[in-house]
């Protein structure tokens, strides 16, 4: 019997599972467009990204990464520094990364704002 690896955890949170996987794997002069969007609004981007260049991934749009970019990547954008979640901080990391930022951060910048617009008003 035949025993497949399981895939790593983040990809059941992979956008990429809602559409169709043709567009992640243009033919030579086409554009990547539909799939590098894709690859910006996921949340899990930076894993995949991570992965494709830790597995040699040869072909594909991984991470908004076309094979040759990952080729030539820096090493940094590999091991991307973990997300402080629940903090301003957080969600300017998710927007960095060009992630949607996620709940507990939404909500730490929410509170910040009304905390900030509250001392205005005080003044």
């Amino acid at each position: 019997m035949l025993t497949l690896p399981q895939p790593p955890v983040w990809v059941a949170d992979a956008l990429c599972a809602q559409v169709d996987p043709e567009i992640f794997f243009p033919r030579k002069g086409e554009p990547n467009t539909a799939a590098r969007r894709v690859c910006a609004a996921c949340p899990v981007a930076a894993e995949c990204r991570a992965h494709a260049i830790r597995s040699g991934e040869p072909h594909g749009i991984w991470g908004g990464l076309t094979a040759q970019q990952r080729r030539t990547e820096q090493p940094e954008r590999i091991a991307p520094r973990p997300i402080k979640h629940g903090t301003p901080g957080g969600e300017r990391t998710h927007r960095r990364r060009g992630e949607t930022p996620c709940a507990a951060c939404r909500e730490a910048v929410n509170a910040y704002r009304r905390r900030q617009s509250g001392e205005g008003r005080a003044a």
